[in-house]
């Protein structure tokens, strides 16, 4: 099956390294920035696109995790008759989007959608861990020293985007590494 991630964040980063383990035929991500790309690499995407009129497939499996509108759009109108659509982002509380039902009924798509975790998925996901069958250390790109605190805000804030880092998580620690 083809698998299209919408979100080159942290949630679109993890569905894509956590959809690799069930070796689906491609796996393609649209983000929005291109420093990503080698995060992106990382968590296993074959097709990394940045705009979305790159996109030019249909896909079975499309897992939305940037949390915009327009990426459920995006979902729903690059998904293939029978596809499942996996909404994991979170835009605004209140937000909504115009939707056709018809296209909704007459292409039998199915829409999941989650904001948390269950104990079982939870359990699944520790276990992937301790057993070293997924790795995603990849994801902790910066770390600062707790005195360093101000250049920590001002990388989640977006700073790297003027020096073309990609950026996952960003930690601080309490001692010197």
């Amino acid at each position: 099956s083809k698998v299209l991630v919408i979100g080159d964040g942290t949630i679109g980063l993890l569905a894509a390294k956590l959809i690799r383990l069930y070796e689906p035929a491609s796996v393609s991500l649209l983000g929005l920035r291109q420093e990503q790309s080698e995060l992106v690499k990382i968590a296993g995407v074959d097709h990394f696109y940045t705009s979305e009129e790159q996109l030019t497939e249909k896909y079975d499996l499309i897992i939305e995790g940037a949390g915009a509108l327009t990426a459920v759009a995006a979902a729903l109108s690059h998904s293939r008759r029978g596809a499942h659509i996996l909404l994991l982002g979170y835009p605004d509380h209140g937000a909504k989007l115009p939707i056709v039902i018809d296209d909704l009924i007459n292409n039998d798509l199915t829409i999941h959608a989650s904001f948390s975790y269950t104990q079982k998925s939870w359990a699944e996901i520790v276990e992937l861990l301790n057993s070293g069958k997924i790795d995603l250390s990849f994801i902790a790109t910066h770390k600062f020293p707790l005195i360093e605190w101000e250049s920590a805000l001002a990388t989640i804030r977006g700073g790297n985007h003027k020096t073309n880092v990609p950026r996952g998580k960003v930690f601080l620690t309490l001692g010197v590494d």
